[in-house]
């Protein structure tokens, strides 16, 4: 491991809560957003962005207060999905397991490995829906399963604060929308829409 991994990892270990145990969470939905994440996991600091090999990004299941389709991982053995890795006070699972719907068993938390920049395998928790959609092309997503206009510019918006490469954002991108927007309650805590100069500090 490189000193300069090590020493991001540490600071930003110990700049958080001196007292409490932490755990490794790696987002690659609408949570890569700082302002998302952080109204469930406060205490939520930003570690790397990383990469998962073997799974595709997708979406499914209708979500009302996004009014659109939230994302997903699916197993694919071509596939690899971007995301973040985030260091949450374990205090804060059971509040993120259920902004994820685990007690409605739409989603599953799992144990994946990433890669960092470094190519470094780190184990973290995430988590995906119970049941994979069909693979389709990303432009041909059917219209029930489309994220929402604020879901995709919150994807978008978060990978562009954690460094996500930008091939990865225009990919994200090719996902068609279905021209609604998330709630007022939801957008006004989300501060959208946005300023996509926002930095993760």
């Amino acid at each position: 491991m490189r000193s300069g991994w090590l020493v991001l990892f540490l600071v930003s270990i110990i700049e958080c809560d001196r007292h409490e145990k932490r755990f490794l969470y790696f987002a690659y939905g609408s949570n890569l957003l700082k302002s998302r994440l952080q109204i469930n996991a406060p205490s939520a600091v930003f570690i790397t962005p990383a990469r998962l090999p073997g799974y595709r990004l997708d979406f499914d299941n209708y979500n009302p207060k996004w009014r659109g389709a939230p994302a997903t991982i699916a197993a694919d053995p071509k596939g690899e999905v971007w995301g973040a890795l985030w260091a949450l006070n374990y205090s804060e699972m059971a509040s993120l397991d259920k902004q994820e719907g685990l007690k409605d068993g739409l989603y599953e938390a799992i144990d994946i490995k990433v890669l960092n920049i470094e190519n470094h395998v780190i184990t973290a928790r995430s988590y995906k829906m119970t049941s994979d959609p069909p693979k389709v092309r990303p432009e041909v997503l059917p219209l029930q399963r489309r994220p929402s206009n604020t879901y995709i510019q919150v994807i978008a918006l978060g990978a562009y604060q954690c460094g996500i490469p930008s091939y990865y954002i225009e990919f994200i991108y090719r996902f068609p929308a279905n021209g609604r927007n998330a709630t007022d309650k939801l957008s006004q805590e989300l501060g959208y829409p946005f300023n996509r100069n926002i930095r993760i500090s």
